[in-house]
């Protein structure tokens, strides 16, 4: 098997819209512009865009569902194509976009590579068990450089939206950007491919690596086919870089078609004499799992409400008690679906926001030393699920976490 990343001046050849695939036409006008291959997996190894197809004598399994994916074992299956003239062509500036959801098995695991003759000439990969790594061959002298992202939560088992663009310029050197779930995670300095070979011996493959040099991250003597243990959906390439705004669109509307997309519900109080006697659904949300805490606030007090949760969404709000000395300025709040609490930090005299669970108790700690953890005030219930507090620099540090108590 001879097989790496397909070469983009093949896919620029005949761009073929192929409605039979995912809906192009309710797609944005900008996820068309310059897609020059979109792979779906809905069905089929064809493109929905694109004329280029893979095959396999392994072939992973299709997942079945409406928005595609396929699945590969780790073991033997993985897609190819090819051979093709050239390669990239110079081709600086290009946006990669894929969903990925892997299990973990070794220090290095294949994504989607290209190889030459020679040697891989581009490579997506996971590497470290948590980051993905992207490798070209380029620049002066040429050879292959590789740049990582910042480490992913990959043991989560969930879709998880990966894409990587150039700069919008043409220099050689520049920097690829990496995005996760829609938002710009860290930029890395990084040669552009830079190689015109006019050879007809160009292979792309997706999940599996074969080329001929050792991976970082891979001892001496390893064998050279590696494969995937994991999924991918909607493969997307660009000859352009995504904007910031686009990247976020692209998640947005690749989630809720594949029903992925987590958002929180709205609703607004019926209050009559000050008594909250019921609450209208603005938006039921996206990815409920259980029903949310619900909050009630304003100038009144004693109100409970519950969520009924359904399909994903929420899909009613029952008040359970009206209180009472509620006015028009009342508040219903919804919490979101289930996530992990996390906290962001802005330095000076310090702000910290926390995003935190709608109902839960917590505590926020800091240290000096990343030793001992000592208590930034009492622990509180979290009536919001954004939290923001100002302490001193000078008195409490630089260091802060914030922990759930019973």
């Amino acid at each position: 098997m001879k097989s790496c990343l397909q070469p983009l001046p093949s896919l620029l050849l005949g761009i073929a819209a192929l409605c039979w695939c995912l809906g192009l036409r309710a797609q944005p006008a900008y996820l068309t512009q310059q897609l020059v291959a979109h792979y779906p997996f809905t069905h089929s190894f064809h493109p929905a865009v694109g004329n280029v197809s893979f095959r396999s004598e392994e072939p992973p399994d299709f997942l079945g569902t409406p928005s595609g994916g396929i699945e590969f074992n780790g073991i033997r299956q993985y897609l190819a194509a090819g051979p093709f003239e050239g390669f990239l062509n110079r081709q600086r500036e290009y946006s990669i976009t894929f969903f990925l959801r892997s299990e973990l098995t070794s220090a290095f695991t294949p994504l989607i590579y290209n190889e030459g003759p020679h040697s891989a000439y581009f490579g997506i990969s996971i590497i470290d068990n948590s980051r993905i790594q992207v490798t070209s061959y380029g620049g002066f002298p040429p050879r292959m450089r590789a740049v990582s992202s910042d480490p992913i939560d990959l043991s989560r088992g969930a879709w998880i939206s990966m894409v990587f663009r150039t700069d919008p310029q043409g220099s050689a050197a520049g920097n690829l950007w990496f995005y996760v779930d829609g938002v710009q995670q860290v930029r890395r300095s990084h040669f552009k491919v830079d190689q015109n070979l006019g050879t007809a011996s160009v292979y792309a493959a997706v999940g599996a690596h074969t080329a001929t040099y050792t991976p970082r991250g891979v001892a001496e003597g390893t064998p050279a086919v590696q494969h995937l243990k994991g999924g991918l959906r909607s493969l997307r390439i660009y000859q352009r870089a995504l904007s910031g705004i686009e990247i976020a669109g692209l998640y947005q509307f690749e989630s809720e078609l594949a029903g992925l997309r987590i958002r929180p519900a709205t609703a607004i109080p019926q209050v009559v004499n000050g008594f909250v006697v019921g609450v209208d659904l603005i938006d039921g949300g996206y990815g409920y799992t259980e029903p949310p805490v619900v909050r009630i606030s304003g100038s009144g007090t004693g109100a409970i409400a519950r969520a009924v949760v359904g399909d994903g969404r929420v899909t009613a709000v029952q008040v359970v008690d009206p209180g009472r000395g509620f006015t028009n300025t009342t508040r219903v709040i919804i919490g979101s679906p289930t996530f992990d609490p996390t906290l962001a930090m802005d330095v000076s005299r310090v702000r910290l926001t926390l995003k935190v669970v709608l109902g839960g108790r917590y505590v926020v700690e800091r240290t000096t030393e990343s030793q001992d953890w000592i208590a930034l005030g009492d622990p509180f219930t979290a009536e919001n699920e954004k939290v923001v507090m100002e302490v001193e620099v000078k008195e409490a540090g630089q260091q802060f976490r914030v922990r759930q108590v019973p």
